[in-house]
Parts: C-alpha cells; sequence; structure tokens
C-alpha cells in the first residue's frame, strides 16, 4: 500500500491542534485506530462508556484484546525520555482485566504494549521504545 500524497503535507502542528485534554486524547485514539488498522489490525470501540478504549484484534490471531490509548510524552527530567501513562485519572494503574494492552501514540507512530499494571512503561528513546514494544506506523 502506497502512502498518498496528502499525507506528506501533514506536519506536527495539524496533530497540536487540540486543546483540551479530552480533545488530545480523542485524537490520539483516531490516529492509533488508523494507524492499527494500517497495519492490518481489527479495530473496534466500545458502544458504552468502558475501562478500555479500543477492542483490538492482532493480524493473524482469533482473540480481541482491550486497549487503553495513551498520548506519548517526553521527560525532560530522564533525559527525553518517552513515556506512556498506564495508570487512571487517580493515579492507580489499570489492571489486566481492564486493559490487556496500552497503546501509546506519538505523532504519527503508535506502540502496542503489553499491559504489566504499570504506572507508567518509558523508554529512553525511539530506538529503545522500537525494541521493547510493538512500533506502528500510521504510514503503513
Amino acid at each position: 500500500m502506497t502512502t498518498p500524497l496528502n499525507y506528506k503535507a501533514l506536519t506536527q502542528d495539524h496533530v497540536n491542534y487540540a486543546t483540551t485534554t479530552a480533545e488530545t486524547g480523542r485524537l490520539s485514539e483516531l490516529m492509533a485506530v488508523q494507524a492499527l488498522i494500517r497495519n492490518g489490525y481489527e479495530v473496534a470501540e466500545p458502544v458504552v462508556t468502558s475501562a478500555h478504549d479500543l477492542l483490538i484484534r492482532r493480524p493473524g490471531k482469533r482473540h480481541y484484546e482491550r486497549a487503553q490509548v495513551k498520548t506519548v510524552y517526553v521527560r525532560q527530567d530522564r533525559g527525553g525520555a518517552l513515556v506512556v501513562s498506564g495508570a487512571k485519572n487517580s493515579g492507580k494503574p489499570y489492571s489486566i482485566e481492564e486493559a490487556d494492552v496500552i497503546i501509546g501514540v506519538d505523532r504519527f507512530d503508535v506502540y502496542v504494549i503489553e499491559n504489566a499494571s504499570q504506572r507508567e512503561y518509558w523508554a529512553q528513546n525511539e530506538t529503545i521504545a522500537a525494541g521493547k514494544w510493538t512500533k506502528l506506523s500510521l504510514f503503513a
């Protein structure tokens, strides 16, 4: 599959338009959905409020997994490490019963992280993140 030319015009400024936490979260969810689908995943959204944002099925697998989507942020106090929150607004980590995977969205890349019920997941840089987690590109 080739990338349409209009995708090349999409810049980080387009991603940063969100002004509220809810807008940022929803934009991350939509980017995650697009990256997952472009990489052969099946994706469904819950109809009712639930602890997970998405149901995903990996290519070649028979079962769905519950996924919680989070926006990746950079921790300057950790030398620019990429950090994905594994916690709810209350500060409690998502349990395995609530989410099988945490999906971190970093600009045009999406990381599928196995949930270990941690408050956060981090990698020193993008290369290490791609080795620790399943990296999917929005431009597959």
